[in-house]
């Protein structure tokens, strides 16, 4: 006898999720979710990562920026989920959440909670993520710098999450094309790099070290163009591709602007110090700016080189010594009450400038008695373009090591 046909819906075909039955326990609920399409796509580990304070502290820092305003329970749940996949153990994402939770004067509490609950219903429910994170930045905030600046915490926040033994991150492919690099004979060396994304055109302009380090690159065309690049090429990639960009014709080395070669730079910063000259300071003062009186102007050495510093530019003692006095300035003792420092100094010339060897034979401003800004050479150079040689150099021959010149 043959039996009656089977109702279509009397079994689920392998292409649709059982639906759990509805006294089915937590772990029968899971099984069933995880052996469907739309289910749970891994089991997850026991979390048994313990993370050093000095990490918890940072990432609570970072997780604090991205706090969004009124998606805090779901950032709070996909935190957790996220690092419990990473294999981060309970007690330090609960004071990851704690730190950016409080950051952000926020609901603590039921933040916590929202951990616990997920730490709790690991392989029993689905949980969020990352994945639902970068959802919510996406609805919010589509284009523009404002989501980049998210990408970029995100990809900060995962640099310190642990990894398995064994992990190679996905590759995401190269987005963009190095359409022109050139590099300035500075010291240390600097670089306009003329880069193509999505059909447009950008320009970032960074020194040596910074070039030559993947990382800090995406940094720097992010900060200067508000633009994310994706790609995570490891270093001898980056270089590769550098390489290319050179075997191709795409490469030239210019002579460095006046400004931008040591002595240049430091005539230049010597300007911008004295312009905040104070009359008659005490040594208190000295400590942040030149002084001068009715005959001299003067500084502390240490004040000068910290202002260059500060300026980017790296010089050593050495070279702004040798730059001091090519320019007429004397390094000797002068009395502030009871204190009689060393001091940079040199003597104002009333109605004449200086030329930059203390004679007075320059074209300052006659008769306002004002220190002198410094002297040297006059006129300015305009960089000379060195031809590209094909094939360019060495990749290892650009990127000298740190404290060399370049």
């Amino acid at each position: 006898m043959v039996g009656a046909p089977v109702s279509p819906s009397a079994s689920p075909t392998p292409s649709s999720p059982a639906t759990p039955k509805a006294d089915a326990t937590p772990s029968e609920t899971f099984l069933q979710q995880a052996a469907s399409p739309e289910g749970i796509p891994d089991p997850i580990d026991t979390p048994t990562i313990d993370l050093k304070e000095e990490i918890v502290e940072e990432l609570g820092k970072l997780v604090s920026q991205i706090w969004i305003e009124g998606d805090r329970h779901d950032m709070a749940l996909s935190i957790a989920g996220w690092f419990a996949r990473t294999g981060v153990k309970e007690s330090c994402t609960k004071k990851i959440v704690e730190i950016a939770s409080q950051l952000n004067k926020g609901d603590t509490k039921h933040r916590l909670k929202d951990v616990v609950d997920t730490y709790r219903n690991l392989n029993i429910k689905p949980i969020k993520g990352k994945k639902h994170i970068q959802n919510i930045i996406e609805e919010k905030h589509p284009e523009g710098p404002v989501r980049a600046s998210y990408e970029k915490l995100l990809r900060s926040i995962n640099a310190k999450l642990p990894r398995p033994k064994g992990h190679r991150k996905d590759q995401q492919p190269v987005d963009f094309k190095l359409l022109h690099l050139t590099k300035f004979n500075s010291i240390p060396a600097r670089w306009t790099v003329l880069l193509e994304k999505e059909l447009t055109q950008y320009t970032t302009i960074l020194d040596n070290s910074r070039f030559s380090k993947y990382e800090n690159f995406v940094d720097d065309v992010l900060e200067q163009n508000s633009l994310a690049l994706t790609a995570n090429l490891k270093k001898h990639e980056w270089m590769t591709m550098i390489h290319e960009a050179i075997d191709n014709g795409l490469y030239e080395e210019k002579a460095a602007p006046v400004d931008s070669r040591p002595a240049g730079a430091i005539e230049q910063g010597l300007q911008e110090f004295m312009a905040e000259s104070r009359e008659n300071p005490d040594v208190g003062l000295l400590k942040k700016f030149a002084g001068h009186d009715d005959d001299t102007t003067f500084f502390l050495p240490h004040t000068f080189k910290t202002f260059l510093d500060d300026q980017g530019n790296k010089f050593s003692p050495h070279q702004i010594s040798e730059k001091l006095k090519d320019m007429g300035w004397q390094k000797k003792p002068r009395r502030f009450g009871k204190k009689v420092p060393q001091v940079w100094i040199r003597s104002i010339v009333k109605g004449g400038g200086g030329n930059g060897n203390g004679n007075g034979n320059g074209h300052g401003h006659p008769g306002d008695g004002a220190p002198l800004t410094g002297g040297g050479s006059s006129g300015t150079t305009t960089p000379e373009t060195i031809p590209a040689v094909n094939p360019g150099p060495e990749v290892s021959t650009l990127f000298p090591e740190e404290g060399s010149d370049a």
